[in-house]
């Protein structure tokens, strides 16, 4: 069955991408917000055809903390695994936040690209300014950003300290922010979801293709507003302690059965 489901995913990938990728083409020619807009809602066209394909369900706790069409504000989100983007895609119309060096990645970095993400590199401090000014932008215009702020992936077993720097754009323009958690759930034996450290990409992509089936939890927490008054390493830190709370009680629940999985 890994085999048959590895021949028919594959293209099915490829064909969706190529779709979307030729409907989004005309938003990515030229600039204004409603080219960025338009690109958010086929970027979650995307996400969620891929979620699909690869079935990738998913159980929401909270749902109704979670952002609405035209809310904007900032996702802050843990992150494990290139699936992320599928599943954080899927749930609302967002910008990227992704490192500057995925540009470089063979066929992921083309596919994230088409999303007009803001790329992050952390190394020029002129790229990073500009980062900071599209950060603004994106949220002062009614659209979400996701973040990692932990500048990495990990094997979801704990939160990594957070950067702060995403944070300070949010001070800037009090933007709501909305702290979420996701852990994976797969049958014992299938390879990991997450992927991080020196696992190799190809091997991974190959394994995650032949699986059945992956369960994405997520949980919303409260949301919050950034204000003037607050400083962007202590939003940080107490962000940070927050989700992390959370994600190892989320860790240590037992799986429950899917409800209304999509």
């Amino acid at each position: 069955m890994r085999w048959i489901r590895r021949l028919y995913r594959i293209p099915l990938v490829l064909l969706w991408t190529l779709i979307i990728g030729v409907y989004v083409l005309p938003s990515r020619i030229g600039s204004g917000l409603k080219k960025v807009q338009r690109t958010a809602y086929c970027t979650r066209l995307w996400c969620a055809g891929l979620r699909r394909i690869l079935n990738v369900r998913m159980k929401i706790l909270n749902p109704e903390l979670a952002p609405k069409k035209k809310d904007g504000g900032l996702v802050i989100a843990n992150h494990m695994s290139y699936l992320d983007v599928f599943v954080h895609g899927s749930l609302v119309n967002l910008r990227f936040a992704p490192k500057a060096d995925i540009r470089n990645w063979f066929f992921v970095g083309f596919v994230v690209s088409l999303s007009r993400p803001i790329w992050i590199n952390r190394e020029n401090k002129k790229s990073a300014v500009k980062s900071l000014e599209e950060y603004k932008e994106t949220i002062e215009n009614g659209l979400s950003l996701v973040v990692y702020p932990e500048g990495t992936t990990t094997d979801g077993n704990e939160l990594l300290p957070f950067k702060s720097t995403p944070f300070e754009a949010a001070i800037e323009v009090e933007a709501l922010m909305r702290p979420m958690i996701m852990k994976y759930r797969q049958p014992t034996g299938e390879m990991t979801a997450c992927w991080y450290g020196d696992m190799d990409f190809l091997p991974h992509v190959w394994a995650i293709l032949g699986q059945k089936e992956i369960i994405a939890e997520v949980e919303w927490l409260p949301p919050r507003h950034a204000t003037h008054d607050m400083h962007r390493k202590e939003l940080a830190l107490a962000l940070h302690e927050e989700m992390n709370d959370k994600l190892q009680r989320r860790i240590h629940d037992a799986p429950s059965p899917m409800e209304n999985p999509k």
